[in-house]
């Protein structure tokens, strides 16, 4: 099959910030770093903002159909049952025209 496709990967970068009102019974520094830590981590505060700084490419790859295809599946198991074309509409860039550019 032709390689008519490429998949580009990316990671994004998002300055996050988060404003805490810190318990009375953390002290010392290390105390109110380690609350923080733990609570942010486990996603139990809202974040206050939020920025995106940057995109960057860290892969790129030529694919035909049948691996657009997998892939789908495989990243959004919810549309597995869809039709082909229907995957390929809502997924897969075709050119700029597609954002009424």
């Amino acid at each position: 099959m032709k390689k008519e496709y490429t998949l580009v990967e990316t990671i994004s970068q998002f300055r996050v910030r988060y404003v805490v009102k810190i318990p009375d019974e953390f002290e010392t520094s290390e105390q109110r770093r380690a609350f923080l830590e733990d609570k942010i981590d486990s996603e139990d505060f809202h974040e206050f903002s939020q920025k995106h700084l940057t995109e960057l490419i860290t892969s790129t790859r030529e694919m035909d159909e049948s691996d657009v295809l997998e892939l789908c599946d495989a990243d959004n198991d919810y549309a597995k049952s869809w039709p082909t074309e229907q995957k390929l509409n809502i997924f897969v860039r075709r050119n700029n025209s597609d954002d009424g550019k």
